[in-house]
């Protein structure tokens, strides 16, 4: 059984073994539009207030709520897609949190072979464009394994 359990663990570098190929694709918004919770680091919240012209403290006290030490999250309802998310996109997208910049890379993601083809479904990117050595996807992960991706 032990044996079973690390092959699923490593089943998409098996499948994949040179890496995952993935490229956001033009005009395409359909991981803002999943609802849910959107997480900003307190170190991301002093680009994004003065990319509003905001000062920091009105900033959050307006769009972000504490989720846990130093980390937030958008003050939104989790089952609505992403408050900044517009029929053009994006409005926040110079400074877009890493967990929307480091999409589809999050640790749930790609766990195993059966969670990106998963998501395969949803994101159109997925399985086009640049391909992503095993060595950049573990960076990724590693930045962004923190607070409520752990």
């Amino acid at each position: 059984m032990h044996e079973n359990r690390t092959v699923r663990k490593n089943s998409l570098r098996i499948k994949y073994p040179d890496g995952l190929k993935f490229q956001c694709q033009y005009g395409c918004t359909k991981c803002c539009a999943i609802p849910g919770v959107v997480y900003v680091g307190a170190w991301e919240a002093p680009a994004m207030a003065e990319f509003f012209g905001m000062d920091l403290k009105a900033f959050i006290e307006r769009h972000l709520r504490p989720h846990y030490g130093d980390v937030y999250e958008i003050n939104m309802p989790d089952d609505k897609p992403c408050k900044f998310l517009t029929e053009t996109g994006c409005a926040i997208y110079e400074v877009r949190p890493m967990q929307c910049s480091t999409f589809p890379f999050w640790p749930d993601h790609v766990r195993n072979a059966r969670s990106w083809e998963n998501l395969r479904g949803l994101c159109p990117g997925i399985g086009r464009g640049r391909l992503w050595p095993w060595s950049d996807v573990d960076q990724i992960v590693e930045a962004i394994s923190f607070g409520p991706f752990l």
